[in-house]
């Protein structure tokens, strides 16, 4: 299966580009704003890399969110675009869900046998958490992602060791209730990749068989901008 992939729901912009489970092509920049301009410029080179037109691929992955509401409009709307296009499937990835992939199966600084606790940084004293259990899998997720308030973020720590990830894992440190034994946090890997995002799309493919209807964003709080007119993605 060929598969281009992109994230655009935070302060990075990456591209990926799959064949039968291998990487041909991958590239990324930090960006805190600009997503819209740079992503389909890094999609036209990272499909030269690979060797690759269009009509070759298979399938396309997108992040869905949670993540910005500009970030996340961009992503959507190019995987749209393409794939009604190019008449491909579209599936969408949780960007908690990216990350949590990643950090499992990348050897991502350790992270041993504990639960991973996505935790990214919401803006407006919230995070954006999910729980990912070590005995479960990634997908299906065991549990929902939330959008929770900073100082209520101990409430949802699991008993067992736990390992935060993620934009807000530092800062989630410092609150009450979190420097306890067996939690710890790590800034890698602090946002979803295109990698990941394919590798998880194949799993959810594997399973669910391809999406016949393209995703939705998750948004698990108002956007902080409007469109205009009260539109909606």
């Amino acid at each position: 299966m060929n598969i281009l992939s992109f994230d655009t729901t935070l302060n990075r912009c990456s591209v990926a580009v799959l064949a039968a489970g291998q990487v041909l092509a991958h590239k990324f920049q930090v960006l805190q704003r600009g997503h819209a301009e740079a992503l389909m410029p890094m999609i036209s080179d990272a499909m030269e890399m690979a060797d690759l037109t269009f009509s070759d691929l298979d399938l396309i992955a997108v992040t869905t969110g949670p993540g910005t509401f500009t970030g996340q409009r961009v992503g959507l709307s190019a995987a749209r675009g393409i794939g009604v296009a190019r008449s491909l499937p579209v599936q969408g990835v949780g960007s908690l869900s990216a990350i949590a992939y990643a950090a499992r199966n990348d050897g991502h600084d350790n992270l041993g046998d504990g639960d991973i606790l996505v935790v990214l940084d919401a803006r407006r004293e919230q995070f954006y958490v999910q729980h990912f259990p070590a005995d479960m899998p990634i997908y299906p997720a065991a549990y929902l992602p939330q959008a929770v308030a900073t100082n209520e973020l101990a409430d949802l720590l699991p008993e067992k060791t736990c390992v935060l990830v993620g934009t807000g894992a530092g800062m989630a440190m410092e609150m009450p209730g979190l420097n306890r034994p067996g939690v710890r946090a790590t800034s890698s890997p602090p946002e979803a990749d295109a990698v990941a995002v394919a590798e998880l799309a194949i799993l959810m493919v594997d399973r669910d068989g391809l999406p016949t209807v393209p995703p939705a964003p998750l948004y698990l709080r108002a956007p902080d901008a409007k469109l205009p007119g009260g539109r909606t993605l």
